[in-house]
């Protein structure tokens, strides 16, 4: 799975950003393949996370960036990522609405605004200068540069107005990779063209930025209304910033009589430099019980899809309010910026919670049926690693259990509930590892594959990735097999109620109903509630009752309904207990 699908890197993504713009509302995300870009209008910042691949980044690698030796493709898209987040925070805080006169003069204006922006941001945060330095010296280095005889005069010069702003930061020593097709018009660049190119950096307002543009086109013989078609241009944002401001979301005002960065930016706005915002490396697979054997897909729209069920969920449970984490306060507490800027300036303070088990609430193991009859394996795209539509099909039991598993898993561990997750299943054929390609797997003596045991860490998010790439693929489920396993573990758990959710489709491939049958009822006799739950189409479910008894099987037709169902036979079970 990318770096840039796990929850910690969107949170990355908030500070980088959030540290420069504060609590301006604005959305931030994102996006591979669109470029990066920020849009006033619509208050949105996008940045692209692969943009260094379209610049040909590995064969830049190995390289160094601020003192770090970046070895891997990941490592340096992580760090373009969060320069470019700077970059269009510092748009937001600086890069006024202006008006433009031609498709070509906004370009050009933007290539100019670029530079002049960033001075300010840098100087305004420093770790931002230093990324954007790192940066300018790797596209001064490395860039893909045609060659000058097959561009126009006019189109070498204009990229020139951009590249130009890279090439100021190259290291000492290092020639300029940039050529002009004569010496008379590398004569004209450096005497016409730049000056202007460096005053526009300098410039108090975008406005004027906006003016030398014009004068720029001018002196190259262009009209300030031309369009961009026929033009070989160098883009780095996907669009400039455009856009009319909402209200309320003025940019700094600078004195117009201080143009030099490093005295424009006013005292009480340079904002507070966390320690700990520039980490060196995306981050990476955090939690894996299963041992590489499933499948990590991205799981954010998985865990969008259940998230309204969760406090219904929760409810039933009888779990207290969540007490293993930080509780955000708005009147006591320790102050953390972080906090801070990620409730915009709502609950700047938080203190922190009992941690301990709470040995009167439930502790709880969530079992799925890996089998094929759950769900056929999704064919994948090879090049994209993307599953076909069928890995989607409502129809397919996997798609509702995937449900199931991420309401269980958001539920419990934001709760502090014990919670683990196992597929059950030993054998037959997975075809997302490697890409494309099938793998047989026999596995007797591992009848349960866990997504999450009881010591996985609740903040873990590895589990939820396992979740969101459930496809059955087993021959085998091992009913009984896998209802030992897990009695195991619960066994060993203090709470007072231990209860074991089985998702299956009623029809064990391994062994008669009758003998999954007395293994539910010896496990109870342990003091487990054992339940089936059985999802999606209902017309079969005779089936897995005669296993697990009418009063003890959840039909789940629709996720609505696993709440309020589970509450009545946990209600009855409980009391039974007591």
């Amino acid at each position: 799975m990318h770096w840039w699908n796990w929850k910690r890197a969107q949170r990355a993504l908030e500070t980088w950003v959030r540290v420069l713009i504060g609590p301006r509302p604005y959305t931030i995300r994102y996006a591979p393949g669109m470029g990066s870009f920020v849009r006033f209008d619509t208050q949105e910042i996008v940045i692209d996370p692969t943009m260094v691949d379209g610049w040909h980044g590995a064969t830049w690698l190995p390289l160094t960036w601020r003192g770090v030796r970046v070895a891997g493709i990941a490592g340096l898209q992580w760090r373009v990522a969060r320069a470019m987040s700077r970059h269009e925070a510092g748009h937001v805080l600086f890069t006024g609405s202006y008006r433009v006169a031609g498709e070509l003069h906004g370009w050009l204006t933007n290539a100019l605004e670029d530079e002049r922006m960033e001075r300010l941001t840098g100087a305004f945060y420093p770790p931002a200068r230093a990324d954007f330095t790192a940066l300018a010296r790797l596209l001064a280095a490395h860039l893909p540069l045609p060659e000058p005889t097959t561009r126009r005069r006019d189109d070498l010069l204009l990229n020139a107005c951009l590249f130009h702003r890279w090439d100021v930061q190259r290291a000492a020593g290092t020639p300029a990779r940039y050529r002009f097709h004569t010496a008379a018009d590398d004569t004209f660049w450096h005497d016409q063209i730049r000056p202007l190119v460096e005053e526009a950096w300098a410039a108090a307002h975008v406005e004027r930025v906006g003016e030398l543009a014009q004068e720029i086109l001018r002196r190259i013989g262009i009209a300030a209304s031309a369009g961009l078609g026929g033009h070989s241009l160098i883009a780095l944002d996907n669009a400039p910033a455009h856009g009319e401001r909402r209200h309320g979301d003025a940019p700094l005002h600078l004195d117009p009589s201080r143009t030099d960065a490093a005295c424009c930016v006013p005292a009480c706005c340079v904002p507070e430099l966390p320690t700990t915002i520039d980490d060196d490396d995306p981050p990476t697979l955090d939690a894996d019980p299963s041992a590489g054997s499933l499948w990590l897909r991205p799981y954010a729209r998985l865990a969008a899809d259940v998230a309204g069920e969760t406090r219904r969920l929760l409810q039933v449970l009888h779990a207290p309010a969540p007490d293993i984490a930080m509780r955000r306060s708005a009147s006591r507490g320790a102050f953390s910026a972080r906090v801070y800027s990620r409730t915009r300036g709502e609950r700047p303070l938080q203190f922190k919670r009992d941690e301990a088990d709470d040995p009167f609430g439930p502790a709880i193991v969530l079992l799925i049926d890996r089998t094929t009859s759950m769900g056929v394996p999704p064919t994948i795209d090879p090049r994209t690693g993307e599953p076909d539509a069928g890995f989607f099909d409502e129809r397919q039991r996997i798609t509702h259990a995937r449900r199931a598993a991420m309401l269980f898993e958001l539920t419990c561990t934001q709760a502090g509930i014990p919670l683990a997750i196992g597929y059950a299943g030993d054998r037959g054929v997975s075809v997302h590892n490697p890409p494309g390609s099938s793998k047989a797997f026999h596995r007797p003596d591992r009848p349960v594959t866990w997504l999450r045991t009881f010591a996985t860490p609740p903040q873990a998010e590895g589990p939820k990735a396992l979740i969101a790439g459930l496809y059955g693929d087993s021959y085998n489920e091992c009913v009984s097999a896998a209802l030992r396993a897990s009695q195991a573990l619960l066994q060993e758990r203090r709470e007072s109620t231990r209860l074991m959710l089985y998702i299956h489709d009623g029809a064990p491939t391994d062994e008669r109903p009758e003998a999954a049958t007395a293994t539910v009822a010896a496990v109870r006799k342990q003091g487990i509630i054992v339940l089936g739950v059985y999802l999606g189409d209902q017309e079969q479910i005779a089936q897995l009752q005669a296993i697990f008894g009418s009063d003890h099987t959840i039909p789940v037709a629709d996720l609505r309904d696993l709440p309020q169902r589970l509450g009545r036979i946990l209600l009855k079970n409980v009391k039974r207990k007591t």
